[in-house]
């Protein structure tokens, strides 16, 4: 599959990064799928299904399986 974009692409990948929900902010994994992240592994085990926009600037937002927002900071972007 081609992918175009007209910023920088994550490949597709787990990555480090910083997530915010409404709870707060927290360290946790993430899975990158065609330039969107589609899953937040949580530290201390679990998961959480995320629908977002294509990652812009590092910075995905969107909302989590609950339908509420959350903000992701892909962390070592290119």
């Amino acid at each position: 599959m081609l992918l175009f974009c007209n910023f920088a692409c994550a490949e597709d990948g787990n990555y480090d990064a910083f997530v915010t929900t409404n709870d707060g902010t927290y360290s946790a994994s993430v899975v990158v799928e065609s330039n969107k992240v589609t899953i937040v592994r949580w530290p201390q085990g679990g998961f959480t299904l995320v629908s977002t926009e294509e990652i812009v600037a590092g910075v995905a937002k969107g909302t989590d399986s609950d339908g509420n927002p959350i903000s992701i900071e892909v962390q070592e972007f290119f």
